[in-house]
């Protein structure tokens, strides 16, 4: 080589470290397109039932957790002005002066598990980057007929129906921030590199499913973000009416409650560097049937409000988790829990990748 030669090539640059995330391929089936519920009260659908209840769960952060409030402002974790990007939270008076108390807002967590219900069911393709359109474009389309909707969109709804279940939000308590640097995270397949890196053959290569990993330590001059830590509690309610058994054994699935095999799932930013692993632990579960029903529509609308009536099953312990796992399998005997794309996806969120650590760099 001339020493003009090696000029110009530089200094060698560091390999880039390996990829913290997985393509899982797109379901070959079509969407399992059905008639939905309805909204009415003690909805019934031909040749079924519908359940409705409040699932109550303890979710528990593995990695640091970071939903953006999407503003930067003074830290209120230290004991010195600092600013950083604040996570989601909401103002309360305590101790004589509003306090703001950091929160996991229950959208967030939905879209999260709507995210993975996609993933193992016969569900449409409803959210995509531009850039994908024309690579989907042999997959069936998103939901446009309010009366033949997939499994995902039955249960979460879509721009035409409303969705049967919600998530209330989800409180943590100021001392559990933190502050933490993290890399810049950029748009992934930038410029030319999206074709190189998502499509193979003319076709997408995959859904991308970030796995668990260690934060990293990065230097302290890049992007500052206040966290809710890791080690961390909250209580949350699940609300779900007019759902087919089912579609319910989905939904259970995509939380990683199954009793049989649990796993954590990613909510929040800062997935490719280790943030946003939670586990999900139901603790108790309140069938709403009957005459239960009419009283919690009447008294609190469609969706209620904490103040909930007791039903007439009321499930703990055993006894719960038995329940939990036949649901599962009903959604399974039906076609509504694909058995093999749910195996690639407790795979890729095996918590045995806690083991390693995120990338601090490029990747």
């Amino acid at each position: 080589m001339q020493p003009w030669e090696r000029a110009r090539s530089g200094p060698r640059q560091p390999e880039p470290a390996e990829k913290p995330y997985v393509l899982l391929p797109f379901a070959t089936e079509k969407p399992e397109r059905a008639v939905p519920p309805g909204h009415g009260l003690l909805a019934t659908v031909e040749g079924g039932r519908t359940v409705a209840g409040v699932l109550h769960f303890t979710l528990s952060t593995l990695t640091p957790l970071h939903v953006a409030l999407g503003v930067v402002g003074p830290a209120h974790c230290v004991q010195r002005e600092e600013f950083a990007s604040l996570p989601a939270q909401v103002r309360r008076y305590s101790e004589a002066k509003v306090r703001p108390v950091p929160i996991l807002p229950g959208s967030s967590l939905k879209g999260a598990v709507r995210s993975v219900v996609e993933a193992v069911s016969p569900s449409c393709l409803p959210v995509m980057e531009v850039q994908m359109e024309k690579a989907v474009s042999q997959y069936p389309g998103r939901c446009s007929d309010p009366h033949q909707l997939c499994p995902a969109c039955r249960l979460f709804g879509n721009t035409r129906y409303a969705g049967h279940v919600l998530f209330r939000d989800l409180f943590f308590k100021p001392e559990e921030l933190m502050l933490y640097n993290t890399p810049h995270l950029w748009q992934p397949g930038r410029r030319n590199g999206f074709k190189k890196r998502y499509i193979a053959c003319g076709r997408p290569a995959g859904r991308k499913v970030y796995y668990h990993r260690t934060p990293a330590e990065p230097p302290s001059n890049l992007e500052r973000r206040e966290l809710i830590r890791d080690r961390a509690q909250a209580s949350g309610q699940l609300v779900f009416e007019g759902v087919r058994p089912a579609d319910l054994g989905l939904l259970l699935a995509a939380l990683g409650v199954d009793p049989a095999a649990p796993f954590p799932i990613k909510v929040g930013g800062g997935k490719p560097v280790g943030l946003g692993s939670v586990r999900i632990e139901v603790t108790e579960l309140l069938l709403l049937t009957g005459e239960s029903v009419r009283t919690q529509l009447r008294q609190a609308g469609r969706l209620g409000t904490s103040a909930l009536p007791r039903g007439e099953t009321h499930l703990t312990g055993e006894a719960l988790t038995t329940w939990l796992r036949a649901q599962i399998e009903e959604s399974i005997r039906t076609g509504a829990l694909m058995p093999d794309a749910y195996a690639r996806l407790r795979a890729a969120y095996s918590v045995d990748g806690l083991k390693k650590q995120a990338p601090s760099g490029p990747y």
